[in-house]
């Protein structure tokens, strides 16, 4: 309808012009909806993260490639803080049900937690409430290792 009467205001004032309308569709409502849910910070992968220390201003920078949860684990965050939401990716896993190779990977992460028990001490020190995933990195190439 407002088409047609555009049409017409246009002819009577310029009859030599012609008027085009274009109709664009509307949005579709797939438009409006995410395909894929939304992956948490603390379970995504290859991130940089910043946490706090609650006795003084200083702070740890770390980065890895396996998820943000288990990384903070390992830094001491209590275990409790993400139960809830991800029980079933961080379940513990009895060591009668453990292959061998599992359980010499493990013994091998035991054996180096232990050698940085005194950085693992000082990072116990931090307030997980203040820990925070800084970036997401498709590439390590680009940071160096000081």
């Amino acid at each position: 309808m407002f088409k047609n009467d555009l049409r017409k205001f246009t002819t009577k004032i310029r009859s030599d012009s012609q008027l085009t309308i274009i109709e664009k569709p509307p949005i579709s409502v797939q438009n409006f909806f995410d395909f894929k849910d939304k992956i948490p910070n603390y379970l995504k992968c290859d991130v940089i993260y910043n946490v706090k220390r609650k006795d003084c201003s200083s702070q740890y920078m770390g980065k890895t490639k396996r998820q943000a949860c288990r990384r903070l684990y390992e830094h001491g965050l209590p275990k409790d803080t993400y139960s809830s939401q991800s029980s079933q990716s961080l379940s513990n896993v009895t060591s009668s049900s453990m292959t061998r190779a599992a359980q010499s990977v493990k013994t091998a992460r035991i054996a180096k937690t232990k050698a940085t028990q005194k950085i693992t001490e000082q990072v116990k020190l931090m307030n997980a409430s203040d820990r925070k995933i800084l970036e997401e990195i498709d590439d390590y190439s680009d940071i160096k290792d000081v």
